[in-house]
C-alpha cells in the first residue's frame, strides 16, 4: 500500500512539473498571438518601430491563430494567411508563400531583399 501511494505521488509530481514547464499557450510551440512590427529592412536601409509610428504605420502586426491561420495588418489593409508550421511558411489567398523564422518571441519574414521583424507583445 505504501509503495502504491509513493508511486501515485511521483506521478502527480511529474504531471505538475510537465504543466509548470509547458509553454504559456499549452505547449503549442508559442506561435499563437499578436506580433507587432518592429522593423523593416530593404537594401541595407532599416526603418525602426518608432520611425514607422512617425510615418503612421505603427499599428502594423502579424497575428497567429490557433486554427492554423494568421492575419497580417499593414497600412489599413489586412491579409489572411495560412500557416504551415512544419515548412515555416505563410501562404496568402493567391497561393504565394513566404518563409518565416521564429526565434523566441520574434518572427522574421524575408523575401525579395525585404525583411520584416515582428515582436510578440
Amino acid at each position: 500500500m505504501a509503495k502504491k501511494m509513493v508511486a501515485i505521488s511521483l506521478v502527480l509530481v511529474m504531471v505538475l512539473c510537465m504543466v509548470a514547464c509547458s509553454n504559456e499557450d499549452g505547449g503549442k510551440g508559442g506561435l499563437s498571438g499578436k506580433y507587432m512590427l518592429q522593423s523593416m529592412s530593404y537594401e541595407g536601409m532599416t526603418v525602426t518601430s518608432s520611425q514607422l509610428a512617425e510615418m503612421g504605420m505603427g499599428d502594423a502586426y502579424l497575428e497567429f491563430r490557433d486554427d492554423g491561420t494568421a492575419v497580417m495588418y499593414f497600412e489599413g489593409e489586412s491579409e489572411e494567411l495560412k500557416v504551415d508550421q512544419n515548412a515555416k511558411t505563410l501562404t496568402d489567398t493567391s497561393g504565394e508563400a513566404v518563409s518565416y523564422k521564429l526565434d523566441g518571441k520574434t518572427v522574421t519574414i524575408s523575401q525579395d531583399g525585404m525583411e520584416l521583424v515582428f515582436q510578440k507583445g
